[in-house]
């Protein structure tokens, strides 16, 4: 698949550096846990983040949305036929089952389906009445029997195919969602920030991994436009440092080929202002499941490995559809953060690794090639762990972070976003400064531009380095990243520039009060000069006598009002009103009413509610909290 247009992209610690190597004895072997690239990109300022997400759920390029502040799940138009279809299959079940019963409820069966019993078992009956009563009834109902009651045991089995896949969608959509509600203060949620989706997944075929797999895409959109892309992937079940490079950069991280739904993909080619023929898509998209019609793009064989299929090439397609579905002018400078979940080490025991390969995973946190030696200096900052407990540790680079559990080797997806809340809170935060850091440097043209940049300002530091996590390791996670970031220099870089913004904004505010002053003398000199109730009349007849035009008009403006004394009466009326109005006006700054509708997607008639258990101490037993998935 190829790209036109040049997009500006922006790599984290992209460079890779060479210095003296010292190699250990044996290759490295860690086992595989899971992988979640996090792309960040800025649809701009003033994102209407509840319109986007009713307009993604609408098209069907996601499944789930949730506010942090309200615990009901919104689905979309899909996943709302699909529970639609489920009640009538349920409801088909249970006529069937008690059709079938050896002693059949007849006035249950009419309250269930009074229809199919009008319709069809009434005139069936007549039909037996008839056949008996003329000799040619049977009561061989054995072979019907067991086939209504195949039938029913294919309605339950489908019944049973869409309940489960309808609550698989809500516990995939509502996991991300509900971890973010019990590692945050209530507080962060009152003024709802962001909107998260479950986007619609990609399945794929990575050459290292003998089965198909999915990726799982959660999107969080901000009220600050800016958005985080999260792509969540498997990895092999042992890894070696090969394996381990390839995975940390999703340009490398190469697949077979894809599988991506007709409603992202119509939206990728809509933002390429192309079109494809109906011809074409039918049959392209010929496969299909889970609702929707699916697209297979193979990798191609003579392709060089840049130009192949991967993890950013589908990024990139995501991308494009969410500017296009947001209807916004965005740039296409995005960052990509890689958290790279391992095990225990296979090849030896974990202290000893910690030691034996200690250069390899330094190595890795800079995305060498091949083990370098390093300074002891780098290793220790490099290496440091940013977790207090003992049998866990967690790295953090600029590019990327790696989060080991020396002792354990099961994949635990929700201690995973337990790990990787703070660092997209950090990425966030750190991309909010870049974004005011644009806009404040281009606010000295309009005061118009100053006044949004003031707003912006408040906006996108509301965030910044507060206390909003509850964890023990969260604060230590997020200002460990905004610092390797550069955020914290570049924060102080924004204070003095907003010393300066202050400034223009007093010298804007005086500007504005100095023309209402004007406009306020000049109105108050146009009441003394014209509309002296004394000299009205005189005014009258001055034009009057200017000759047979004005003089007809003074008497057409009598004759309207009733006669000269009503017409001087409220034209002072009329022209008192008016300079109220003028002064009123401009000694006003009028700002248009800002009305933003919370409402996005579709409610199910039966909620479903995941609740996830609190764990009994801290974040680090996440990893045996249990999901609990109720249906009322």
């Amino acid at each position: 698949m190829a790209f036109s247009g040049w997009s500006r992209v922006k790599h984290l610690g992209a460079r890779r550096r060479s210095v003296n190597a010292q190699a250990s004895d044996h290759p490295l072997s860690m086992a595989g846990k899971g992988v979640h690239y996090s792309y960040v990109f800025d649809l701009g300022p003033g994102l209407n983040i509840f319109r986007l997400a009713d307009r993604l759920l609408k098209e069907n390029m996601a499944t789930i949305a949730a506010r942090p502040s309200n615990d009901e799940l919104k689905v979309s138009n899909g996943l709302a036929d699909t529970e639609r279809h489920l009640r009538h299959a349920e409801h088909t079940e249970e006529f069937m089952r008690e059709f079938l019963s050896e002693s059949p409820n007849v006035w249950r069966i009419l309250r269930l389906d009074p229809r199919f019993v009008l319709r069809r078992m009434v005139p069936a009956y007549l039909r037996f009445l008839v056949r008996y009563f003329l000799g040619k009834a049977t009561t061989e109902t054995g072979g019907r029997d067991d086939a209504l009651n195949a039938v029913a045991d294919s309605i339950a089995e489908t019944s049973n195919d869409m309940r489960e896949g309808l609550m698989g969608y809500h516990v995939g959509g509502a996991t991300r969602v509900r971890v973010e509600q019990k590692v945050h203060f209530p507080r962060y949620f009152k003024s709802d920030p962001y909107v998260r989706l479950a986007m619609n997944r990609i399945f794929y075929k990575d050459p290292e991994k003998a089965e198909d797999d999915a990726i799982e895409i959660s999107l969080m959109a901000h009220r600050s436009g800016i958005c985080i892309l999260t792509f969540s992937m498997g990895t092999p079940e042992t890894m070696t440092a090969r394996q381990i490079r390839r995975c940390i950069a999703s340009g490398d991280r190469q697949l077979e080929f894809i599988k991506i739904s007709e409603s992202i993909f119509r939206r990728y080619v809509k933002s390429q202002e192309k079109s494809i023929p109906e011809s074409k898509m039918d049959r392209h998209f010929s496969e299909r499941f889970e609702g929707q019609r699916w697209l297979t793009i193979p990798l191609d064989p003579g392709a060089e490995p840049d130009d192949g299929l991967s993890v950013e090439t589908v990024f990139h397609v995501y991308f494009h559809a969410l500017i296009s579905a947001s209807k916004r002018e965005a740039d296409d400078e995005w960052t990509c953060y890689t958290t790279l979940s391992l095990g225990a080490p296979q090849c030896c025991s974990p202290d000893e690794a910690k030691l034996v390969h200690r250069i390899e995973f330094a190595g890795l946190m800079l995305r060498l090639y091949r083990p370098r030696k390093l300074e002891s200096a780098t290793e220790e900052l490099l290496l440091k762990n940013h977790l207090k407990i003992a049998d866990k540790e967690l790295w953090i680079s600029v590019s990327n972070a790696m989060y080991v559990d020396w002792h354990g080797t099961a994949i635990d997806y929700i201690d995973d976003m337990v790990t990787l809340v703070p660092l997209e809170s950090a990425l966030l935060q750190a991309r909010q400064l870049e974004q005011i850091d644009a806009i404040t440097a281009d606010a000295i043209v309009r005061d118009r531009r100053i006044f949004k940049a003031q707003n912006q300002i408040a906006v996108g530091l509301q965030e910044y380095r507060r206390n909003l996590l509850t964890g023990p390791d969260d604060a230590v996670i997020v200002n460990a990243l905004l610092d390797k970031l550069g955020a914290h220099a570049l924060y102080s870089r924004l204070l003095d520039r907003i010393k300066t913004l202050e400034g223009l904004i007093n010298s804007g505010y005086s500007r504005m009060q100095s023309r209402r002053s004007l406009a306020v003398s000049l109105v108050g000199l146009a009441i003394v000069l014209v509309l002296l109730p004394p000299r009205i009349e005189e005014f009258h007849d001055k034009v009057a006598n200017l000759g047979r035009r004005p003089a007809s008009a003074i008497s057409w403006i009598d004759d309207i009002f009733g006669g000269r004394s009503h017409a001087i009466f409220w034209i002072c009326v009329i022209v008192f009103a008016i300079s109220c109005f003028a002064i009123g006006a401009t000694c006003r700054r009028w700002r248009r009413p800002s009305i933003t509708r919370k409402k996005f997607g579709k409610s199910l008639p039966r909620q479903i509610s995941i609740v996830l258990d609190d764990p009994p101490s801290g974040h680090d037993n996440w990893s045996s909290v249990p999901t609990n998935d109720q249906s009322c």
